[in-house]
């Protein structure tokens, strides 16, 4: 168990390439919930495990053209580099997506909301993401099955006026190893440009033994509201806990030709055999170029 949780930890830049393929499960009573991807309609941005007759998601395998692993490391973004960090993970996307840097300080603030990509405009008047530096709540935010959202006092920015996100992943199987990924969604609908640039803080909360990431990842839909099965998933760019603190996610997406709509989501990854793990966003910025 040592042994394995070592090796999880020392692929935190480039997840999934040994790793068995885990998904976060959507539990259902039922014994066979599905046979086809169809049958996971009524749960948008999930697939069906044949082997497990389950919705779920997170991590799927590279099979038939949906898009495998992708790992380039991060070099840091915001005002000053930082260590690099986080990578990224192609889940079920063909349309593609591009990784960049993330572990790097966040950029100075100013009066209110952030300016993360310093181009002298306040995140929250040009972010097409309502709301998205939590000073009123966390409205228009659902969380995934099995996990639990809520409202921190705590905020990327130290002010005392706003706050974040807060996420925590507690789905567990004694059933199933390697990592689960789930989170809190939002639908950004009617969005039909070709690329957005993506800003992000993260705060990577504790895990009982210490291995947990965090971080974003964007499903494309063709139809205007995030309904039906996604064409594609932008790769997960995600940070870990060694890096302490609010730590700033950058990233450039590129949903492709007939997406009209994005389905964003903040997630926590962690071992399906650890308990809980958590995380804090902030300050949101996705803008199209």
């Amino acid at each position: 168990m040592r042994a394995r949780r070592s090796l999880v930890a020392a692929l935190g830049v480039a997840l999934g390439a040994v790793l068995s393929p885990a998904c976060s499960l959507l539990l259902h009573d039922d014994a066979s919930q599905c046979h086809t991807n169809g049958d996971c309609a009524r749960f948008p941005g999930t697939l069906c495990d044949q082997g497990q007759g389950i919705c779920v998601t997170g991590f799927f395998p590279d099979t038939g053209g949906q898009g495998g692993v992708h790992s380039p490391a991060g070099n840091g973004g915001g005002s000053s580099p930082g260590n690099g960090g986080a990578g990224a993970l192609s889940a079920t996307g063909g349309r593609g997506g591009s990784a960049a840097g993330a572990g790097g300080t966040p950029g100075a603030s100013s009066d209110g909301c952030p300016d993360l990509d310093g181009n002298g405009v306040r995140d929250c008047l040009e972010s097409l993401i309502p709301g998205a530096d939590f000073a009123s709540g966390v409205a228009g935010w659902t969380p995934e099955v099995g996990i639990t959202q809520s409202f921190s006092s705590g905020d990327g920015k130290g002010d005392p006026h706003s706050g974040s996100l807060s996420i925590t992943n507690p789905l567990q199987s004694a059933m199933t190893s390697g990592l689960t990924m789930a989170g809190s969604t939002f639908c950004l609908a009617n969005a039909t440009a070709s690329s957005y640039d993506v800003y992000l803080e993260v705060s990577v909360g504790p895990a009982s033994d210490g291995v947990v990431q965090a971080g974003i990842t964007f499903g494309f839909y063709d139809a205007a509201d995030c309904s039906g099965m996604p064409s594609g998933m932008a790769p997960t760019t995600l940070l870990d806990q060694t890096l302490t603190g609010w730590r700033l996610v950058q990233e450039i997406i590129h949903p492709g030709q007939g997406t009209r709509s994005l389905l964003v989501r903040l997630v926590v990854v962690k071992p399906f055999d650890e308990a809980s793990a958590a995380a804090s966003f902030d300050n949101l910025l996705v803008r199209a170029r």
